[in-house]
């Protein structure tokens, strides 16, 4: 049996707290950096890296905020293994999420 925990709600690790000092730690540095801002979330395998970011997006999809809300793109390298060509992972990636 496999757990889905997709949102903070299910969340039992409390990782929402992480999620709003990131996303803190996001806004200050765009101001100091120009151009793209890259980050790593760096961890074992298993050890939730995916299942944060599907609740850190959907925090972000379900804001009442829609005009301040980001467009979410994602991408799991894992998954998207077998396109073979890396760019049509991305573009299709962004095709999706428009």
């Amino acid at each position: 049996m496999t757990l889905e925990i997709s949102t903070f709600d299910d969340d039992l690790l409390e990782l929402s707290d992480f999620a709003e000092r990131l996303e803190k730690f996001i806004e200050v540095e765009q101001n100091f950096v120009q151009g793209s801002l890259v980050l790593a979330l760096s961890s074992k395998y298993g050890f939730g890296k995916s299942t944060f970011l599907k609740m850190w997006k959907d925090e972000f999809e379900n804001r009442d905020d829609s005009e301040n809300r980001p467009l979410i793109i994602s991408l799991n390298a894992w998954e998207s293994d077998y396109y073979g060509d890396p760019l049509f992972a991305i573009i299709s990636s962004l095709v999706d999420s428009i």
